[in-house]
């Protein structure tokens, strides 16, 4: 497996166990997400 591939499956655990604390390694400070939804022009979350 790369190096690459460890990480993403690393980020995509942390999100299935909704374990944020696991995201602090792989995740900027400043980092910004995008979401679809639920509000009508989506949602945003920052830090």
């Amino acid at each position: 497996m790369t190096d690459t591939a460890a990480v993403i499956d690393q980020y995509n655990a942390a999100f299935l166990e909704r374990a944020p604390d696991k995201l602090i390694d792989l995740i900027a400070p400043d980092c910004g997400m995008e979401g679809t939804g639920p509000e009508p022009d989506g949602n945003r979350g920052t830090g």
